[in-house]
This record gives structure tokens, sequence and C-alpha cells, in this order.
């Protein structure tokens, strides 16, 4: 088992740049209205699952481990 550092607060900061980054797509391309409360769900829902993948998801190997290891 591959027991590396894991770093939340970058998952933070790429679930809500994500999430964001989805809700503009939504609402550019009409899928969803800005004045609903869908475009802040799916920003929590993206911040918080990156915030879980970055917890509990695999870490790489650092660089110098080999892959037999």
């Amino acid at each position: 088992m591959n027991t590396g550092k894991r770093h939340p607060i970058r998952g933070f900061f790429a679930g809500l740049f994500m999430g964001l980054a989805v809700a503009q797509f939504f609402v550019v391309f009409k899928v969803v209205a800005l004045s609903t409360i869908t475009p802040w769900i799916v920003v929590v829902v993206l911040t918080i699952l990156g915030v879980v993948w970055a917890l509990f998801g695999p870490t790489r190997a650092r660089k110098g481990a080999s892959a037999s290891a």
C-alpha cells in the first residue's frame, strides 16, 4: 500500500475551480438558469468531491521510488 502525503487543501481548490467551471458551463450553455440554486449545488458538490478525493484517493509514488516496491 502506498502511504504518501495527502493534500486536502489542494483538493479543495481543485474541486472549487472545477465546480466553478462546470457551473459556468451550465449557465453559459443554458442548461440551468443563473437565478436557480443549481449552480451553487454543483460548486459545493464538486468541492466536497475534490477534498474527499484528496483524502482517500490514490497517492503518487515519490520520484525516486521504484515501481516494484
